[in-house]
């Protein structure tokens, strides 16, 4: 198990190791954990340590020895350090704090300083080699190794070598295992509501505009008929993009199950297949049933079922190829960008835009391999056989006269060159079938034989600038030096004199900033009153001045409370309620809002305290007793007016700075937060990050230099000058962690919220991590901190404490006392009242608090029930009695740490605190002057700005933001341009054989060019911003809940950024496509710029799309859903399929309102429409008079139109566009305009979103 006991409490942490211990020793079982920041409690609960650093094994034994061999080497663990923290520090250059001059070991004359000098002297140790002996004697006889261990007095082990060749790779069947898998990912998709809804909602109103469009469309029109088909089956592939995040986030689960062997990866596969099924037949049959008999296709059941199916099948192509690109690609980027890729072949060779003999000879193999061509041909077969279709009159048309001897459906299938056997319905769907089985069988062995997991990042111990050390120096310590812990003096609180909370006190003696030492808040701040002596000891030294003002931060009977569905919130209490086994905690049932069906659960019950300069406050508690809960509502990251509802939520209470209540704009100038989640631009570097919050959350008045200087203090106290040129991307979760922290320290806050900081990092990581903290506090900052697990170390770093129960009530507010005295004494004097576990020297005072308050998550129900109930096939019979009397022993164990562990639940500690001494300190402190009311002494906390920098500032500082972010990733910018690259590629040498355009097909192909380039361009921009989009907005939520920066900026920094990267991508594009297709011939350089121009544009609109939707829907899956939507609707109404000229005047409204339609009608226009008024008038002339004139040397445009069909023959080619298509040079300009005014409009609709919508959910 890797880390089980991260973001846990440290009373919990010890109750689920100690699960696994009973566990190890009543079934036998093996239980390997790895922990980053154990508590002495629960690093007892081992009995053997195996300790690593930079992938070298230091030591590997019996967890009661392992102090006593590096003792043996000349390290001796301090009795306030706890063990686990001597551990860590070993191999690194903390070690120097442990070393002794004393070396027991022979042959030594210095102590060992990297790993593998620790791995050689482990190697060549007697543990070692014991380890070796007792290795061998399980590869001896199974007897053997019986006998040897049932005479150990210590301990029993059973080894059965048949007995684990025996065991399967799975624990369960393969078919009771699959029908599991099948059973979760039905409830995944269930689950995600959002997703199955949007698209089933997509089908519906697709599939309602679709069929109203073509309601009751000619039959006889092969162009319309297979165009339908073609829009269909797209649409339906095309929706299933929006699966394609959701696949990549389940890959990372399926690693997991599969390296433990939960099932098998043909199960994962068989599973999706399954739970993929559903939904697609949900999504074939409402959106065929509506667009096929509106559409008035053949009306017969049969054909009807085989409209369906071809529909389905082409769903779970495509699903099963975007199941592929998630297994087969290492990014979502790269999946994107193969997937538009596979989009554009099937598309290109599905026999509509290109007939099949006009594909190049050398690509048609590709047309017979794209199951888009087999579903379009399966379907107009099916139709144009049918005894409807398949007739010589149809219409008051004899095809068979007109067109020597062929019905319709023979006419039809032969314009798209489509064979007319009606075996190919059937060979249809067998090879849709078929692919669907070999993708999915691609897919297996992509999932079992080729992982893309991530690069770990660089381990801390292998980075020199992963310590906070200052002095690096490896000096010996004297024997007679003990190991100092960094903490501030203290003295008794009834000492304090009312002027120590009114001021902070600071003096600079010419070196810079001294914080002195021997005040004391709740007995633990370093802030002093005026006239006391300072020891030189007691001083913390900075090399620069104080750009801050010190803060008192004070929070009084704060209430929030939050409205939940009624079964939630039943469901929650009662599951709260039967782990508690507190009444108190199902008290908010009550509070239901009659015939809205809500509860109202109150999350904090009026907590009250306070946070003084130069201070540390904990906030503790069990997990789920409202910490972050209350630290968001300090930080004013959950909003509330005083008394009023805020949406669902409700907060009352008041929050206070130096005594005046706190104003929300207040709040967020003058404290810095670090959330638990560490959120950056990771295209940054470190020195980059803390620059950029350095600039804007200071005032413009603050001299450059001086803003440089406090960059380069805040690398030096937290470590990270080594790194400061490092982009955040790839760096381990230390150093980010730290970057978190710089960040807020950059802005020189008065006040810092932090959020379990130490959370992920090991016990050196943290401890060196909280060490920063501590001198921040100590440069007169206040600072307020959710912790878990901390080490007896770290807990002593803090001045005061807030500790909470379930339910966010305070059990106690005040001092830690020196060592944490003062918590233990207050504790242990409620023994009178109920059973209170002692404190033993060497306890963390943390996790014994925790224990004493039944923060625990262990119930009075006994496990060794448990065990037994499942335990395994015992050992031989000799053995039982031996395992009896083991069993006994650990009944009575388990029995004993019961009894320590769990409170009396018929103490009310939340009453005890309120009766208690402290409290009643507290309610006189509440009277003085800057703390809770008003103080002559301090100015109240205003700011004239809602932001420090000026707005020239924000701008710049975004716009150098964003572009070193587009700069630094290729992965988004190189695939657009190799995407692009692509496309003209492909798209040119289909269209390389078709370069006469004055025929009928030889038009319909060039405008279909056009179409479907200017098509892939805008969906491939708008599918590939999407994730890169999504990644920024966390930075962006985080920043501007601390006013670093406006909306606006922000807004015109992603906008202008985005112009010449889309201007890059459409010169590739337009370069090798456009003379590859046979535009250059037809027009000179001016019109190519202005085919660039007009393309750019349409790029940028499909970006900034993406851009919209991005901070307009919660999730990357709607987004896409939405954009597939969308995408829809522009291709129907963009004026090629149908054309324009078909558009049903019910709609011609809503093809006004698309934005692509301009620009298809400018760039055809452009290439096909160059006819001078004077020319065209002549043609016309000639045609009414049936004269003949030379029209060879004139544009493309005035070439007369052949083998047209009788509707549209006998006119110029610049007249057929314009009367199918709507394109005319004439209005090209007031088009470029209109398709720039939309895109201003969605922008301006964009920055709205940005300012008023916020999907974080707290």
């Amino acid at each position: 198990m890797d880390e089980i006991t991260t973001g846990l409490d440290s009373s919990a942490a010890f109750d689920v190791v100690n699960v696994q211990r009973r566990l190890a020793r009543q079934q036998r079982q093996t239980v390997v954990i790895s922990l980053q920041q154990p508590a002495p409690e629960v690093l007892a609960l081992f009995d053997n340590v195996l300790l690593l650093a930079e992938g070298e094994v230091l030591y590997h034994g019996s967890r009661a020895h392992v102090q006593a061999y590096f003792e043996g080497l000349g390290f001796v663990c301090p009795p306030e350090r706890d063990l686990a923290d001597f551990l860590c520090d070993l191999a690194s250059p903390e070690q120097i704090q442990y070393e002794t001059s004393r070396m027991p070991m022979s042959g030594r004359r210095r102590h060992p300083r990297s790993a593998s000098e620790f791995a050689d002297l482990w190697i060549m140790s007697p543990t070692y080699e014991a380890m070796v002996e007792e290795l061998d004697y399980l590869d001896k006889d199974t007897k053997t190794c019986t006998q040897a261990y049932s005479k150990n007095g210590e301990r029993e082990l059973y080894f059965d070598q048949e007995a684990l060749l025996r065991v399967p790779a799975t624990r369960q069947s393969y078919w009771c295992s699959t029908s599991i898998v099948v059973r979760r990912q039905m409830r995944l998709i269930m689950r995600n509501k959002e997703l199955f809804t949007g698209r089933l909602l997509l089908d519906l109103l697709v599939g309602l505009m679709v069929g109203s469009v073509y309601y009751s469309m000619d039959l006889a029109d092969p162009q319309v008929t297979v165009g339908v088909v073609f829009s269909c089956a797209l649409f339906l592939g095309l929706g299933q993009s929006a699966t394609l995040a959701p696949l990549f986030d389940a890959r990372g689960v399926f690693y997991k199950h599969r390296g433990a062997n939960f099932y098998r990866t043909s199960s994962h596969v068989l599973a999706s297949c399954i739970s993929h099924l559903p939904l697609a037949m949900i999504e074939a049959v409402v959106f065929s049933s509506l667009v096929y008999w509106m559409g008035g296709f053949t009306a017969s059941f049969e054909h009807f079922m085989v409209f369906v199916t071809y529909m389905l099948l082409t769903v779970l192509v495509f699903i099963s190829e975007y199941f592929f690109l998630a297994a087969a690609c290492s990014t979502l980027h790269e999946a994107q960008s193969a997937s538009t890729l596979a989009l554009l072949l099937c598309i290109l060779f599905a026999g509509f835009a290109v007939s099949r003999e006009q594909l190049p000879w050398a690509l048609r193999w590709i047309y017979w391999c794209n199951p888009l061509a087999w579903a379009i041909r399966g379907i107009m077969v099916s139709q144009y056989r049918s005894s409807e279709l398949d007739v010589c009159r149809y219409g008051g048309i004899d095809y068979c006269k007109m067109y020597e001897g062929q019905t319709l459906g023979d006419y039809a299938l032969g314009l798209y060159d489509v064979p007319g056997d009606p075996k190919w319905v059937l060979l249809g769907v067998l090879f849709l079938t078929m692919v669907y089985v070999v993708i999915m069988i691609m897919s297996y062995v992509m999932l079992e034989y080729c992982r893309h997991e991530a690069i770990p990042a660089l381990p801390p111990s292998c980075n020199p600038s992963s310590s906070f050390v200052v002095d690096t120096a490896m000096t010996p310590r004297q024997p007679n030096e003990s190991y100092a812990m960094l903490s501030t003096p203290r003295r008794d609180e009834d000492d304090m004199q009312e002027s120590d909370l009114t001021g902070f006190p600071l003096r600079d003696d010419g070196d810079g900033l001294v914080v002195l030492g021997g005040g004391d808040y709740l007995g633990g701040s370093s802030v002093v009153s005026q006239g006391l002596k300072t020891n030189p000891e007691d001083v913390v030294r900075f090399t620069s001045r104080r750009d801050m003002v010190p803060v008192t931060l004070a929070f009084q009977d704060l209430r929030y409370s939050i409205s939940v569905p009624v079964g939630a919130a039943v469901d929650l209490a009662g599951q709260t309620d039967r782990a508690l086994g507190d009444s108190r905690v199902g008290d908010a049932r009550a509070n239901t809002n009659e015939g809205k069906g809500t509860v109202t659960r109150e999350l904090l019950k009026g907590v009250t305290g306070y946070a003084l300069p130069g201070t540390m406050t904990a906030l503790m508690g069990s997990t789920g007793a409202g910490k972050t809960t209350l630290l968001d509502v300090l930080a004013g990251r959950k909003r509330g007016k005083t008394g009023s509802k805020n949406g669902a939520a409700t907060l009352r209470g008041r929050v206070l700075l130096n005594g005046v209540d706190a104003t929300e704009l207040a709040i967020r100038r003058c404290t810095g937060y670090c959330e638990q989640t560490d959120v950056h631009s990771d295209a940054a570097t470190f020195r980059e990050a803390l620059q950029f919050s350095a600039y804007l959350r200071q005032s413009d008045q603050v001299a450059p230099a001086r803003v440089e200087e406090i960059v380069d203090e805040c690398l030096d106290l937290l470590g990270l000058n080594d790194v400061a040129g490092r982009l955040i991307r790839g760096s381990s979760s230390e150093q980010i962690k730290r970057l978190t922290l710089g960040i807020e320290l950059a802005a020189q806050p008065s006040v810092l919220f932090l959020d379990e900081p130490t959370s992920g990092l090991d016990a050196r990581a943290a401890k060196s991590l909280m060490d920063g903290v501590r001198k921040v506090a100590d440069s007169g900052r206040t600072v307020i901190c959710t912790i878990h697990q901390p080490s007896t170390e770290i807990f002593l770093l803090f001045d005061s404490l807030l500790l909470l129960q379930r339910g966010g009530e305070t059990v106690y507010f005040g001092e830690l006392g020196h060592n944490g005295e003062t918590i233990v004494n207050y504790f242990q004097d409620l023994g009178a009242q109920c059973r209170v576990p002692a404190f033993e020297p060497g306890d963390n005072p943390a996790t014994w608090m925790l224990d004493v308050i039944g923060a625990s998550v262990e119930r009075m129900k006994p496990i060794s029930s448990l065990a037994r109930k499942f335990r395994r096939p015992g050992p031989p019979a000799t053995n039982k009695s031996r395992l009896q009397q083991l069993d006994g022993s650990l009944d009575s164990s388990i029995n004993s740490e019961r009894s320590r562990q769990y409170r009396d639940e018929s103490v009310d500690f939340v009453a005890a605190y309120k009766s208690s001494r402290i409290k009643q300190r507290l309610d006189v402190k509440r009277a003085a002057p800057g703390v809770f009311m008003p103080s002559d002494r301090l100015s109240p906390v205003t700011f004239t700005q809602r932001r420090a920098a000026s707005d020239r500032l924000q701008f710049t500082m975004l716009l150098r933001r964003f572009s070193r972010l587009y700069w630094r990733t290729p992965l988004y910018t190189f695939t657009r341009m190799v995407t692009a690259l692509t496309l003209g590629l492909i798209f040119g040498l289909v269209y390389s054989g078709t370069n006469d355009f004055t025929t009928y097909q030889g038009a319909n192909g060039a405008v279909g060019l056009i179409f479907f380039s200017t098509c892939f361009l805008g969906v491939g921009s708008y599918v590939q911003v999407l994730p890169l989009a999504f990644e920024e907005r966390g930075p962006f939520y985080r920043e501007r809940a601390s006013e670093t920066y406006s909306a606006l900026w922000y807004f015109a920094a992603s906008s202008i950024v985005e112009i010449p990267y889309a201007a890059v991508v459409s010169m590739i594009f337009v370069g090798v496509f456009y003379p590859m297709a046979g535009f250059a011939s037809y027009g000179g350089f001016a019109q190519v710029v202005v085919y660039w121009l007009v393309l750019t544009i349409h790029i940028l609109f499909q970006t900034y799309f993406g851009q919209f939707f991005t901070f307009a829907t919660p999730s990357i899956e709607l987004a896409a859903v939405w954009g597939a939507l969308f995408d829809s609707i522009f291709l129907m109404f963009m004026g090629y399929n149908p054309p324009l000229s078909s558009i049903p005047d019910r709609y011609e409204w809503l093809s006004h309102l698309v934005p692509h339609r301009y620009t298809f009608q400018v760039l055809t226009a452009l290439v096909l429409g160059d006819c001078p008024n004077e020319q065209l008038q002549q043609i016309a002339e000639a045609s009414a008079t049936n004269t003949t004139i030379d029209v060879s040397r004139w544009p493309l445009g005035c070439q007369p139109l052949t083998d047209a069909p009788p509707a549209v023959a006998n006119i110029a080619l610049t007249s057929y566009i314009d009367q199918v298509f709507g394109a005319r040079r004439e209005d090209a300009t007031d088009a470029i305009f209109v398709v720039i005014g939309i895109l201003l409009v969605m922008r301006l609709a964009t920055l709205v979103v940005m300012r008023v919508v916020n999907h974080q959910k707290r």
